[in-house]
């Protein structure tokens, strides 16, 4: 099967609720059932990672370049 692999990166210039929307998408991601790993980008995402928790594979990474690394390396495990 195809994996489905959300990438999701920080959001900028929310203003004061910043972190309330960051958590609320981090909420969100662990409680979807199609998806078969999540990837966070970017300093505020990096905390959701705890959020997730367990629910689904979650990586954590600084940057968009390193993102597109482990998507590659995925496709291609395939």
């Amino acid at each position: 099967s195809v994996p489905k692999i959300a990438v999701i990166g920080q959001m900028a210039e929310l203003g004061v609720r910043t972190q309330h929307w960051h958590a609320q998408i981090g909420s969100l991601l662990a409680q979807s059932h199609s998806l078969s790993k999540v990837i966070l980008v970017g300093e505020r995402m990096k905390n959701q990672q705890e959020v997730i928790g367990n629910a689904l594979p979650c990586v954590y990474v600084d940057t968009w370049e390193h993102a597109c690394d482990l998507i590659i390396k995925e496709l291609d495990s395939r």
